[in-house]
């Protein structure tokens, strides 16, 4: 079996976030704790009800053993609603810490057993893809293109690039930073609403009118293209219930309306509504 430490050094940042997330995951649904997938608005998590953002460290503390004194390193809080859940890869083990304190301890031979089982059930997210001249050269054409097509038709759009969309799993779920942050919600998530704004209010306030995201199959085709006005983006969330009071908004991708996804920029052109 492949070492953690070589398996993580193979991600990139983005992906090692995932695997703290399963880590997490993985362990809360073990000891029966209630547990939502999230992504949005800083929750990655809610765990018994509680808002928690996971961070990870798989490099800073590598050569490093964990702390004899039982004293863990604390990950700011950006949010005092929203909880800090951190993963740390040491020399020794893997721990899952809150605010300095330990949730839960992993041998590295545990940590690698479990690394063996989010990549089969991730398949190739967890694969590095190298971007050659040639693959950057045909991304920044296609999202120029589509910077061109909105300022066309007077519409200012911020474009978002992900890349890796044949793993089903991750289309099925949330886009994760698609969806700006403008929710209002209380300390216990209980009432959330939607800024309403104008077009022009939008435009003044944010710098964009649209959002679009393109998504590419390696670096060189285009798997879809998801587009909408930031004036209707209420209308693309759902509203979900967890457990009796927690309410909150979700977005999946292969619920989006066939009107505001796109197979190609051509398509987006002539079907999008601006």
């Amino acid at each position: 079996m492949t070492s953690i430490y070589q398996s993580v050094e193979s991600l990139s940042n983005i992906v090692r976030g995932y695997f703290g997330e399963f880590i997490v995951e993985s362990y809360y649904s073990f000891i029966k704790c209630e547990i939502k997938s999230i992504h949005r608005n800083n929750i990655d998590f809610l765990i018994n009800w509680m808002a928690y953002d996971i961070k990870s460290s798989f490099t800073r503390y590598i050569n490093l053993n964990s702390p004899v004194d039982g004293v863990y390193p604390i990950h700011k809080r950006e949010f005092k609603e929203i909880g800090i859940i951190y993963v740390i890869l040491y020399k020794d083990c893997v721990v899952i810490s809150q605010d300095g304190v330990l949730i839960h301890k992993y041998s590295i031979q545990e940590a690698a057993e479990i690394f063996s089982d989010w990549e089969k059930s991730k398949g190739s997210i967890t694969k590095k893809i190298k971007t050659t001249n040639e693959d950057k050269k045909f991304i920044d054409e296609k999202m120029e293109k589509l910077k061109n097509v909105c300022k066309n038709k007077g519409r200012i759009p911020i474009i978002r690039r992900r890349n890796g969309i044949k793993n089903q799993t991750i289309w099925s779920k949330g886009p994760m930073h698609l969806l700006p942050n403008s929710l209002k919600y209380d300390k216990l998530f209980g009432n959330i609403e939607w800024k309403k704004y104008g077009r022009d209010e939008y435009r003044e306030k944010y710098k964009y009118d649209m959002t679009l995201c393109i998504w590419t199959e390696g670096n060189n085709s285009i798997h879809k293209i998801i587009a909408f006005d930031c004036t209707d983006i209420d209308n693309l969330l759902k509203k979900e219930t967890y457990g009796k009071n927690t309410e909150y908004f979700t977005c999946k991708l292969n619920d989006f309306p066939v009107e505001n996804t796109f197979d190609s920029i051509e398509d987006f052109e002539k079907r999008f509504k601006f």
